[in-house]
């Protein structure tokens, strides 16, 4: 698989959030099953983001977001 250089970082590759709805389970390991997930349960020590201090109502507008890209 060829892939772009403006895709990666620090030569990892990085892949794209649009249409990431498609794209589930989430997780090098599959181990979430949604995005609500990613960013909540499987985001405890904010290795994915920073979404700890997030408010419910924050988490669902974050939510709505990168679903609708």
């Amino acid at each position: 698989m060829v892939i772009s250089r403006r895709f990666q970082i620090g030569g990892v590759y990085t892949p794209t959030l649009i249409e990431v709805w498609r794209s589930g389970p989430y997780l090098h390991d599959g181990s979430a099953i949604s995005v609500r997930e990613v960013l909540t349960s499987r985001n405890r020590d904010n290795k994915h983001g920073r979404t700890t201090h997030l408010t419910p109502q924050q988490i669902d507008d974050l939510v709505e977001y990168v679903l609708s890209l």
